[in-house]
């Protein structure tokens, strides 16, 4: 008998395969404008005895109009977000969270803060997310996810308060008013109007100063030339 055929060998390739959902949870499916709003998102490889999900990314395309406050992952970073306070737009609403590796039966979140913005009152927002993996995936059709909330009036209690450094204060001599706003809450404010109605005559308004410290965005009117202004009203605005 020939002994030299008794063995045979055939060539495979293992190769890995997940099975990887994304779940998404809103803190609150009715939250009122200004107040802080979170989803968390879940990265889910199936626990179903496959493999290691290599490389997954959670991404999350959120609605117009919200202030970003931050994105947090369970593990890996957050490369792409919009920057911290901006408010999103279309061009300024996609977080992209790197994970990394995800073993079978485990997942992994991003915890993504907002505030709802004053324009959202009365709409429904609709906040998609979705979940990649570099590992060959089955059973395809559940790597997308969304929820909606529905955005109510804002709750505000606004204080203002009125002092001056020197009262009384003689004939040709200086006093500073002090004008603070106070937002009491629960929610964050937009576009706070201030009216100082001063005096029309007798009285010189030397110089304005902002003390919320954002110039940027905040505006006083009128300007106030070299050498004072004679009375009149000084309107204020604050976007938020």
């Amino acid at each position: 008998p020939d002994r030299n055929n008794n063995q045979a060998t055939v060539p495979y390739a293992v190769d890995a395969r997940v099975d990887i959902t994304v779940e998404k949870v809103v803190s609150d499916t009715e939250a009122e404008a200004g107040q802080l709003l979170t989803y968390v998102i879940a990265g889910i490889n199936k626990d179903d005895g496959l493999s290691t999900a290599r490389n997954m990314v959670i991404t999350d395309i959120l609605p117009d109009d919200l202030t970003f406050l931050s994105a947090t992952p369970s593990q890996g970073t957050c490369g792409t977000q919009p920057a911290a306070n901006s408010v999103t737009s279309p061009s300024n609403n996609l977080i992209s969270c790197s994970i990394g590796d995800v073993a079978n039966g485990v997942q992994q979140t991003v915890t993504v803060a907002v505030r709802p913005n004053f324009e959202l009152i009365g709409q429904t927002i609709t906040n998609d997310a979705a979940v990649t993996t570099t590992t060959t995936q089955i059973g395809l059709g559940d790597e997308q996810a969304d929820v909606d909330v529905l955005i109510a009036d804002a709750s505000l209690d606004l204080l203002i308060q009125k002092t001056d450094s020197i009262d009384p204060v003689a004939y040709d001599q200086e006093t500073v008013y002090s004008v603070t706003v106070r937002n009491l809450g629960p929610s964050a404010t937009q576009n706070i109007v201030v009216e100082d109605i001063l005096p029309a005559t007798n009285l010189t308004i030397m110089s304005v100063e902002d003390g919320d410290g954002n110039p940027s965005v905040d505006s006083c009117t009128p300007a106030i030339p070299s050498g004072g202004q004679i009375g009149g009203t000084l309107t204020c605005t604050y976007p938020y």
